[in-house]
């Protein structure tokens, strides 16, 4: 495979996280930080293992500064999405708050 059509690929498949960010989406009022960690990071290095194997010539230094710069995977317009940066929140305790098609007052 030429090396223009695996970027190809590889743009598009970064391009195409929606997936991942429904995901965290939804899972993000639970506790899920640790995961999203866990997920990001592999994800991550998957990614950066598969740049050092395409470029197999050049150091860490040079490959980081052409190829990651700010250690952030992008291309263009297009950047892959980071898991570890979803803010994770707790849900809020509402008690009486809930709304419900019961009026609470004429049950007491």
């Amino acid at each position: 495979m030429k090396k223009s059509n695996s970027d190809y690929f590889v743009r598009k498949r970064m391009n195409k996280t929606r997936v991942m960010r429904g995901w965290c989406q939804y899972f993000r009022h639970g506790l899920s930080a640790k995961t999203f960690s866990y997920h990001d990071s592999f994800a991550f290095w998957r990614v950066v293992n598969w740049v050092r194997n395409r470029h197999l010539k050049q150091g860490w230094g040079k490959l980081i500064r052409l190829h990651l710069p700010g250690w952030l995977l992008r291309d263009g317009r297009v950047e892959m999405f980071r898991h570890g940066w979803v803010e994770v929140t707790r849900y809020r305790y509402r008690g009486a708050r809930t709304s419900t098609p019961w009026a609470s007052d004429t049950l007491a």
